[in-house]
């Protein structure tokens, strides 16, 4: 979420510890690049919304950030989703 770089499997077996730091700082090495993207600010605020209206349990909103990142459409119907 800092950065909007985004790397789907992140565990220590796809993560590289460097002997010496790279000119830029980086003391590790992400392997395993199946699945990287970049996220734009837009998306990353309302992907940290959806996070806080979900563990708010507050599903209202939480439909609202889902449309916004295009995860449902539109003209979905609210009543049938919200608990």
């Amino acid at each position: 979420f800092e950065t909007g770089f985004f790397h789907a499997d992140p565990h220590p077996g796809n993560m590289l510890r460097l002997d010496k730091p790279t000119e830029d700082g980086a003391t590790l090495a992400l392997i395993d690049c199946g699945l990287m993207a970049s996220i734009d600010r837009t998306d990353r605020d309302n992907m940290i919304s959806a996070v806080i209206h979900l563990a708010n349990k507050d599903y209202a909103s939480l439909v609202d950030d889902f449309m916004k990142l295009n995860i449902l459409p539109e003209d979905s119907d609210r009543a049938a989703i919200i608990p």
